[in-house]
């Protein structure tokens, strides 16, 4: 379905909490534009479906993997003809009910790969099951990977995936911002988009791989929790970076609305930046670095730096999350 020459469309919109027929519906208009404009590949964000929250609502809109979300994702790729990357509350084995946060690639044919968000940032850590494998898919001549949100803080995670030979790396986020006004929506914005251009930039640099940032905007509701007084804000953005860590494309850098790109990648540039003279993939000596599974390491670590204190507004969720009402 995907030859070298790819076009991709990133969407940020704001996906409200607990809203899956309606943002459901919102992916279903994304669909419609990007098939309009010739695209191949729709990325949606983190939690695209069931919206992006953490509290005791995260159970509300649990689902199977094969569950309805997934019907609908498939009937919406097969009358477009697209690939669609979207974001699910997946049961999970949880004692307590909670959640994965699962970023599907779904096709024609229905689910191709998933991927379960593998490090929880903040108070997610009580309202969602973390994931414990890095999945890849192969569509056509390309190899996708797919790094939720947070999990784009350890390069680890790109280094495997690059070393699995993903040429076209996958963003989702949903970065909470608090509850700020418009005014701060918009610097938070900025601030997003040089986050992005440092962290997932550097990522396709160092592993010459396209990467897509697809970031949730707006005021998404609000939880039963302490963190943020249960607000759940995100400033948005889009961009896509080369291989060589160049912007290819991005959307406005200070309005926090709902936005897309469309961008044409070609595969044959990260295949031939790979094969460039001292390229580090093709040098790297992984002996040398055993010591980055070594769990003493870590304990060291942190005897030499601290563990910085959770916040107050969390503290109890971390300490007793089933106490929340």
């Amino acid at each position: 379905m995907f030859d070298d020459v790819l076009r991709i469309c990133a969407t940020s919109f704001n996906a409200l909490l607990g809203d899956c027929k309606g943002n459901l519906e919102r992916i279903a208009e994304e669909a419609a534009r990007a098939a309009e404009a010739g695209a191949k590949l729709l990325a949606t964000p983190e939690m695209s479906i069931c919206g992006h929250g953490a509290g005791p609502e995260n159970k509300e809109p649990v689902e199977p993997l094969r569950g309805p979300s997934l019907e609908t994702l498939t009937a919406l790729a097969r009358k477009h003809g697209l690939v669609i990357s979207a974001g699910i509350a997946e049961e999970s084995p949880s004692p307590d009910g909670w959640p994965y946060n699962t970023q599907v690639l779904v096709g024609p044919e229905g689910l191709i790969s998933k991927q379960r968000k593998l490090h929880l940032s903040g108070n997610e850590n009580c309202f969602n099951h973390p994931g414990e494998i890095v999945e890849h898919a192969e569509i056509g001549a390309w190899r996708i990977g797919t790094a939720i949100c947070y999990d784009n803080n350890f390069p680890e995670l790109h280094r495997i995936l690059a070393l699995r030979g993903c040429e076209l790396l996958l963003a989702p986020h949903a970065a909470r911002i608090g509850h700020p006004d418009g005014q701060d929506l918009a610097r938070h914005k900025v601030k997003s988009l040089a986050w992005a251009r440092t962290c997932l930039g550097g990522a396709a640099l160092a592993n010459a791989a396209f990467t897509v940032y697809a970031n949730q905007t707006g005021n998404a509701g609000r939880c039963r929790s302490n963190a943020n007084g249960g607000w759940v804000v995100h400033a948005g953005g889009v961009a896509v970076y080369r291989p060589s860590g160049e912007v290819l494309a991005q959307g406005p850098e200070t309005e926090a609305v709902p936005e897309r790109i469309v961008v044409e990648v070609d595969r044959r540039e990260a295949t031939a930046r790979r094969a460039k003279n001292h390229f580090s993939l093709n040098f790297r000596r992984a002996a040398l670095f055993g010591e980055l599974t070594d769990p003493d390491l870590v304990a060291r670590h942190r005897a030499r730096f601290g563990v910085a204190p959770v916040g107050e507004w969390w503290a109890e969720e971390q300490m007793q999350p089933a106490r929340i009402p």
